[in-house]
């Protein structure tokens, strides 16, 4: 095995990063050696920074790091995190591999009281780059169908009043069934709002586009449409 890969200045600049020795034995060079060249490779080192650079600003603020980081060692050795896949034999390719095209996981878990604290220094620490991610809600049966009846209500009443549970369906307006059935069917799969995401954000390398943006909540939390997140 080839080890010039650890001669690239970007690797130089990550292992003098390390706040783990990485343990002077040949499983581990070659293991070593094996990262970092996928990870060159698949342009991948700015994410794995950015989450150490990240990781530095909460660390006073408890945390667990979850997803496939752990099978890294490159991470291991960072700090990022706590389970060294050589000793406990975890395959890197769960991480990152040549022929996997979709990002690696690297999930951090906070405190709910702290989440808002976490993002306030998220954002000043990267003023002006730091997205919200937006939940894209569809309508499905339920909410097709509520709406559909305040449609038709409104439509034969004037007005719409408060639908209990039990009468969200077209039995309790049996008079207006079949109004309810078209519009519910031209509801099914459409847009009905957007949402917050409880905790993705896109930290972008330039300032955030113009046309992704959604509405300003406050001056730490903004919302902005993205296509990350649809369900």
């Amino acid at each position: 095995m080839s080890y010039d890969i650890l001669q690239n200045q970007i690797v130089k600049d990550i292992i003098k990063k390390f706040k783990r020795k990485c343990p002077k034995k040949i499983e581990y060079l070659e293991r070593l050696t094996l990262e970092f060249d996928i990870i060159i490779k698949k342009n991948f080192y700015n994410y794995i920074l950015q989450v150490y650079e990240l990781l530095d600003l909460v660390k006073d603020i408890p945390h667990i790091i979850r997803g496939s980081s752990g099978s890294s060692l490159v991470c291991y050795c960072l700090g990022i995190t706590n389970i060294d896949p050589v000793e406990d034999n975890v395959c890197f390719a769960r991480f990152l591999s040549e022929t996997r095209q979709s990002m690696p996981d690297i999930d951090f878990d906070f405190p709910y009281n702290k989440r808002d604290e976490v993002f306030e220094r998220i954002d000043k620490h990267w003023t002006n780059r730091v997205a919200r991610i937006s939940n894209h809600v569809m309508y499905k049966e339920k909410s097709a169908t509520r709406e559909a009846i305040r449609q038709t209500m409104i439509e034969n009443e004037g007005k719409s009043k408060f639908i209990p549970r039990e009468k969200c369906n077209t039995r309790s307006f049996p008079n207006w069934k079949a109004d309810i059935e078209n519009k519910k069917k031209e509801l099914m799969g459409t847009m009905r709002c957007y949402s917050l995401h409880c905790g993705g954000i896109v930290i972008y390398d330039d300032k955030i586009p113009e046309e992704v943006r959604l509405e300003s909540k406050n001056k730490n939390q903004i919302i902005y449409q993205s296509s990350f997140c649809l369900i």
